[in-house]
């Protein structure tokens, strides 16, 4: 059901990235900020995880999280009604930029990055989604992922050739089958769903969850009371069992209710509190977009 309160929710949020424990680099890039006197813009988060080597991989998930983060610049009231188009304009430019910086430079030939993104507006967040970093929602002690990994392991098990069991240890997990920089044009996954108070989210790369089941993640949540609390349990846990990779969490804890968790339940939430949508491909706006513009 919709949220039609006239009255924003409390945004809480928190986010950290770590090199981890093996990387002599971060390749990761985080956003967040909390957005005040907006009624079309409550905050914004993104987290990109970069490839194609180590300073390649750091400039595809750095600039794609500083262009993004250009959304705060538009004027107060521009968004009402185009939060996907300006989402989808912000990642379709941010890919632009990485492609073209990639074909001009054969040093950095294959950069790319993956990146979720999520813009907060009207008690709404809505989310553009390409690669393999997670955003996953906790709600009344129910779990859900909410996107989709763009890998070809992911497109395996989806097409029934390969068992969510089988696919965490295989050889090829970790080839991305979806990311900006990759081509001159990018299928943008995007999602809505209406923030209830009492909500948590934790967008994160995929250094967590390559150590952290979902339930586990569900757990640690649950039982921490602040979003700089859930992160950094999160980053030190991964950490503890490998930190092979580099770890980045955005924790978002809406409102003011602390849910009740009971770690023997385990339910999944009512898919009508979460709407899918999959933006078109090939279809290059014409429109300027200034606050792009250098």
């Amino acid at each position: 059901m919709e949220n039609n309160s006239k009255k924003s929710l409390k945004i809480n949020l928190f986010g950290y990235t770590d090199i981890g424990k093996k990387r002599p680099n971060n390749e990761d890039a985080i956003f967040f900020k909390n957005i005040t006197g907006r009624d079309d813009l409550q905050a914004l988060l993104c987290v990109c995880d970069g490839m194609g080597g180590h300073a390649s991989g750091e400039l595809a998930s750095s600039l794609a999280a500083k262009i993004f983060s250009m959304i705060e610049r538009t004027e107060s009231g521009s968004l009402k009604g185009k939060y996907f188009t300006i989402l989808n304009e912000a990642l379709q430019f941010a890919n632009k930029k990485i492609y073209e910086i990639a074909q001009k430079d054969e040093n950095k030939r294959g950069m790319g990055t993956t990146i979720t993104a999520g813009l907060i507006a009207e008690n709404t967040l809505h989310i553009a989604h390409v690669g393999d970093s997670r955003a996953y929602l906790f709600r009344e002690n129910n779990s859900h992922k909410l996107t989709s990994d763009h890998t070809y392991v992911a497109e395996l098990v989806r097409n029934g050739l390969l068992t969510e069991q089988e696919s965490e240890n295989h050889p090829q997990k970790n080839i991305i089958t979806r990311a900006l920089g990759n081509n001159e044009r990018i299928e943008i996954d995007t999602y809505k769903i209406y923030l209830r108070d009492g909500d948590r989210y934790i967008f994160c790369s995929d250094g967590l969850t390559n150590y952290i089941n979902d339930e586990e993640i569900r757990d640690i949540i649950f039982e921490h009371k602040t979003p700089e609390d859930t992160a950094k349990a999160l980053i030190n846990l991964a950490n503890l069992r490998g930190g092979a990779d580099n770890i980045s969490v955005i924790s978002l804890f809406v409102g003011e209710k602390l849910p009740v968790f009971l770690h023997s339940q385990k339910r999944e939430i009512p898919l009508h509190s979460i709407t899918p949508l999959v933006s078109p491909l090939g279809v290059e706006k014409k429109r300027n977009i200034s606050y792009y513009k250098s």
